[in-house]
């Protein structure tokens, strides 16, 4: 009998999206803007956070303004979607801070396939400032945190589900809590579940920056 190799189904789900997301990059940040490539779908996609009108998008990017049909920012804070593109919702981004805006990840649709490369118009928060609310947040993968898990960067923050988008098949993929942040996926987007308001940061040792008990 042929003996066969059964993977488990969140290692599959992994293994296919760090493979949709393999042209991703990330670079600058350190009080710059990042300069992103994002490989992104026909269809929905969410990268990093982008404002085309701000002239983000770069000239040697294959996806072009024009192919940008709408962008849309969730607000954990007022618990909807907020448009960025092609009519800024000014009202209710008047509202919110433009540095969080910008350094969460958003929606887009894009007409075609290709790579978009831009620029962020804005450096990134260092870590133990960006802030989650209780509920859904969409979060930026940064180079900071690649290779780290979610447990090493949540800060004060509780986690309770993650999910990645899959632009290839069009549904949401289970992103497993003890799993690394794979390099690959630098620029893209996860929506994350908090059960509290909170803010992250690299947790250190034990996981609660304190020291291990005295011995019984």
């Amino acid at each position: 009998m042929d003996k066969k190799i059964i993977l488990p189904i969140t290692l599959i789900v992994l293994i296919g999206f760090v493979i949709f997301v393999s042209a991703n990059s990330m670079t600058g940040g350190n009080d710059s803007p990042y300069i992103v490539e994002a490989d992104v779908f026909e269809g929905w996609n969410i990268i990093a956070g982008i404002y085309p009108a701000g002239g983000a998008i770069l000239s040697n990017s294959e996806i072009k303004e024009s192919d940008i049909k709408a962008i849309w920012y969730y607000s954990p804070i007022l618990k909807k979607y907020v448009q960025i593109h092609p009519n800024l919702d000014s009202d209710s981004l008047g509202m919110l801070d433009d540095d969080v805006v910008l350094t969460s990840a958003m929606w887009v649709y894009s007409e075609k396939t290709g790579i978009l490369k831009y620029s962020t118009l804005e450096d990134y928060m260092p870590l133990s400032f960006r802030k989650f609310s209780t509920g859904w947040n969409f979060f930026t993968i940064t180079p900071d945190i690649a290779g780290k898990t979610p447990s090493d960067v949540k800060g004060t923050c509780n986690f309770e589900k993650i999910y990645g988008y899959d632009p290839t098949i069009r549904d949401w993929v289970i992103f497993p809590l003890d799993e690394d942040f794979y390099k690959d996926i630098v620029g893209v987007g996860l929506v994350i579940k908090a059960t509290n308001d909170c803010t992250l940061g690299l947790v250190e040792g034990n996981g609660n920056n304190v020291p291990p008990p005295i011995p019984n």
